[in-house]
């Protein structure tokens, strides 16, 4: 068995997704002056790798401790995408081989590797990011998988930058964004956790996300 893992780390300053609340790690207690160290936390709901619940986009859609754990946890695919085309605005274009789609089954977990981890926690993450094509989102949309993640500040199309979650969390599916380490689990079935926080009305948290490898 091997354990991999696919979280960003949160660091105190770290660049976030413009317009989202900044993270500002304190300590209230520390050593030597206290008998135990006790850290502030202050950072968004969707900060570094972390998951969204419908009620991100949809003001009607399931907050997030509603959702059923067994959407954020469970076995998973992963895919190695492809990036032929870009956008006229610079943005690459995820694909999938008819093979990889002929993979996907109804409900499954979906996770696409894009190389775009490589920026994690720099400016350009959040800038020219690859976007999905229409017909692969199409494609997923008519699947209803229970959750799709991938290495990406955020989940969007070529049409509209927020088509996608809402077009999803109207199916009940959860997205989970930042993922890294990704690469070991290309074009294998895994089993894959990103449960969240517990959080009343949630919209999102960030998640210690990891994958478990059945290997010799």
């Amino acid at each position: 068995m091997r354990i991999i893992d696919l979280s960003a780390t949160i660091s105190h300053g770290m660049t976030v997704y413009p317009g989202d609340p900044g993270v500002n790690l304190e300590l209230k207690d520390s050593f030597p002056e206290d008998v135990c160290q006790v850290t502030m936390l202050h950072f968004g709901s969707h900060t570094a790798t972390h998951v969204d619940a419908p009620r991100h986009f949809l003001p009607e859609g399931t907050v997030l401790n509603a959702v059923p754990l067994d959407a954020f946890v469970g076995p998973a695919i992963a895919f190695r995408v492809r990036l032929d085309e870009t956008t006229e605005d610079g943005h690459p274009i995820i694909t999938l081989s008819k093979e990889q789609m002929d993979r996907i089954e109804i409900q499954d977990r979906v996770i696409f590797s894009t190389g775009w981890e490589e920026h994690t926690a720099t400016e350009q993450y959040f800038q020219k990011y690859p976007v999905f094509s229409e017909d692969l989102l199409a494609f997923l949309a008519s699947k209803s998988p229970r959750l799709i993640g991938a290495d990406l500040p955020t989940l969007a199309s070529v049409s509209d930058p927020f088509l996608m979650h809402r077009l999803l969390f109207h199916k009940q599916t959860v997205f989970a964004e930042g993922l890294v380490g990704l690469a070991p689990l290309c074009e294998k079935r895994f089993f894959f956790s990103a449960a969240p926080l517990k959080l009343e009305g949630g919209d999102g948290s960030p998640v210690r996300a990891y994958a478990v490898l059945d290997e010799d």
